[in-house]
């Protein structure tokens, strides 16, 4: 199985975790189309002709077959009904493609789209041809990629007949879309390049001239559309060939940059549009809906973020994360009532009810639409409700902010990453257009580690980690002592004792309650006998890994691959961050540091690392702070970056050292100072024999 073919009618299945993007399947002739014999002849050309053209077709890096077109063609109606057919040839190359290509899947929406209209050819050297059966396509519920989804969407499944190598294998599906009750437009992506080369990829869009149509095309800029007017609709045609295969992605491509070779569309009118259709569905649910009962779960309904805090915090523990998607409800949010009723709700069920609460307290609160998460976001040139997958909630006046109402982990109203930097849409019929959402300082998502050393007066030092997150490293922190086994987490902690220390018995691992968000989340740690601090007779030391603090970073910084090419587009760091570490040394009684580094402020590119040192009777202060400044850094500023930070990480690490005040003075010439230092810590701490031995050997 190789492809999932997906359509969400007039709008792309909204609120569902994931959208999916169409992948094949076949369309009708094109009458300006090459005149190779699948396009010339579909489903009726010999194989020999068929193979004649292909074995012509010179492509690199195939992987199992030889795609020799892909095709997806538009017909949109004077409704903006939408009739979608996709189109695969190729040739099978060896045991691979029989493996991962042939056969078919390809999804439906019952309550807005026609069952899919599969049809099959697979031609064989022997020249014999073998057409797929009715009898062999299969019909079942679509499994959602969540176990909180439930849904009505259905599944075709088809295995090809007789694919062996050499086959050659035409594919065509068809898919109709219904007119729903919403009035929003249609927006779509194909996308050209995949792993395998092609020697064709054709996009067709016939458009009447009474719908608005827009298009964008992203990392080909040199693909323009042959346009024809043929009646009333306009033919909006896109040949890419031959197409290479796509190179792997960098990580950490800006969200607003195109990551793939691709083409978006749309027929929606305007945004504002989208916005007031969207809104009279919320609007008709929070219709006459009390929510005075509710209120007294607000402790502070005259500050809008706190209240909006409290109340998201409230219903998390009210409702639990379910998607009823059936019918019209994968798009239509539920009555506020019914889903405190029935206990469970998803993203835009829950944001209907904070928005209703908060205009309930007096705020101007509306549900806001976006498409979260980590990769390319929508196009603000294409309106249209078919991008977004995902409801949060957008509360204006003098400080206006977002929060979402399924974070359940969020401390004080954090905004999830996925959601931070996106193009939203504000439900609101006086929106004109999307905006984007807030986005997180590093400062923002800091972690700060209070580490105590305990030197002995012989042997090993003990270490206690104070552990305090913010941000997204709150959110995330909370989640995982939360879900994770007791064992898993202490196995985890071993593990880093002995990357962090070489070795240590772990005391005690505890933590803050993940339910209670009346402070940041804490983790507090003690380690016995941790291997980077030692004490022996005259002389003290402890090391200080510097250069861990720098694995923070995401891999890319940190892995020197000498094969590596230069990046070819800016970086965006998905979570900017803090990391502070802040070492207090104790040091046993009689001994005192030697000199300790100077304090200094190092540039690692757009990255900062703040060193200070500072000595109070006797303690050692060290202070780490990792700081990785702005979000997003140009490719020439990911380059000079990454190389201060593989510089830095060959540095040696800190050593504080301390030496015993006696012999100190011994090593001066003032024995009768060390005499007294001696016997003074013999009369202070009578039961150690420590400081016994040590007397006696300076005698």
């Amino acid at each position: 199985m190789r492809k999932l073919y997906s359509s969400a009618a007039l709008l792309l299945i909204l609120f569902v975790a994931g959208c999916t993007s169409f992948q094949g399947a076949g369309a009708p002739e094109n009458p300006k189309a090459a005149a190779e014999p699948w396009e010339s002849s579909p489903f009726s050309s010999s194989y020999k002709v068929m193979n004649n053209a292909a074995e012509k077709v010179a492509l690199e890096k195939e992987k199992g077959v030889r795609i020799l077109l892909h095709e997806g063609y538009f017909i949109f109606d004077e409704k903006g009904k939408l009739e979608s057919r996709y189109k695969w040839v190729y040739k099978i190359l060896d045991q691979s493609g029989i493996d991962n290509w042939s056969s078919t899947r390809v999804g439906w929406t019952p309550w807005n789209q026609t069952r899919p209209e599969i049809k099959v050819r697979v031609t064989n050297p022997d020249g014999k041809s073998y057409f797929l059966s009715r009898d062999h396509i299969i019909e079942r519920a679509e499994r959602s990629e969540s176990a909180n989804i439930y849904s009505d969407r259905m599944i075709l499944r088809a295995p090809f007949p007789r694919v062996t190598v050499g086959s050659i294998v035409e594919e065509e599906i068809t898919l109709t879309d219904t007119l729903p009750r919403f009035d929003t437009g249609i927006t779509k992506t194909w996308y050209f390049e995949g792993s395998n080369p092609m020697f064709m990829n054709r996009v067709v869009i016939e458009v009447p001239e009474n719908l608005p149509f827009k298009y964008q095309v992203y990392k080909k800029e040199d693909l323009k559309p042959v346009k024809d007017s043929i009646g009333s609709s306009t033919h909006y045609t896109f040949e890419y060939s031959p197409v290479p295969a796509a190179e792997n992605l960098e990580p950490g491509i800006p969200v607003d940059e195109p990551h793939w070779a691709s083409l978006s569309f749309s027929t929606g009118e305007s945004w504002n549009k989208v916005a007031r259709v969207y809104n009279n569905l919320v609007e008709e649910k929070l219709k006459d809906t009390d929510f005075s009962s509710y209120l007294g779960k607000v402790k502070t309904p005259d500050d809008p973020f706190m209240a909006a805090v409290e109340i998201t915090q409230w219903l998390n523990h009210q409702i639990r994360y379910t998607g009823l998607e059936l019918g019209e409800n994968s798009i239509v949010p539920t009555p506020p009532l019914k889903t405190l009723e029935r206990g469970f709700g998803d993203c835009k069920d829950k944001a209907v009810i904070v928005t209703g609460m908060m205009r309930a307290l007096g705020f101007d609160s509306h549900v806001a639409l976006l498409s979260a998460g980590t990769s390319g976001d929508i196009d603000p040139e294409l309106p249209g409700l078919g991008g977004f997958n995902h409801a949060i909630v957008y509360v204006g006046g003098e400080k206006p902010f977002w929060i979402d109402p399924t974070s359940e982990f969020s401390y004080k109203g954090y905004l999830p990453l996925g959601d931070q930097g996106r193009w939203s849409l504000v439900i609101s019929p006086d929106t004109k257009d999307v905006v984007k959402t807030s986005i997180a300082l590093s400062k923002d998502n800091k972690t700060v580690r209070d580490i105590t050393y305990s030197m002995k007066d012989s042997g090993y030092m003990d270490v206690t980690e104070e552990t305090t997150y913010y941000g997204s490293e709150d959110s995330y922190h909370r989640s995982l002592y939360l879900y994770s086994k007791k064992e898993d987490l202490e196995k985890s902690f071993d593990d880093y004792i002995k990357s962090a220390y070489r070795f240590g018995e772990r005391v005690s691992l505890t933590n803050s309650d993940p339910d209670d968000f009346t402070l940041p989340f804490h983790v507090s740690a003690r380690i016995k006998g941790a291997g980077r601090g030692l004490t022996e007779e005259v002389s003290g030391s402890v090391a200080i890994m510097q250069g861990e603090i720098l694995n923070r970073l995401p891999d890319v910084f940190t892995f020197d691959d000498p094969d590596e090419k230069d990046r070819e587009n800016a970086y965006s760091f998905y979570q900017p961050f803090v990391y502070e570490k802040d070492y207090t040394i104790v040091p046993p009684a009689g001994f005192v540091p030697r000199k300790v580094p100077e304090s200094e402020f190092i540039k690692l590119g757009t990255i900062s690392l703040t060193k200070k040192f500072a000595v109070e009777d006797n303690t050692v202060k060290v202070t780490l702070i990792l700081d990785t400044g702005k979000k997003v850094i140009s490719k020439e500023e990911f380059a000079e970056t990454k190389k201060a930070v593989l510089d830095f990480l060959k540095k040696k690490p800190l050593i504080i050292n301390f030496e015993h005040i006696g012999y100190k003075l011994l090593s001066e010439g003032d024995y009768r100072g060390a005499v007294e230092e001696f016997r003074k810590y013999c009369e202070l701490e009578k039961d150690k024999a420590v400081h016994w031995i040590r007397f006696s050997g300076a005698l």
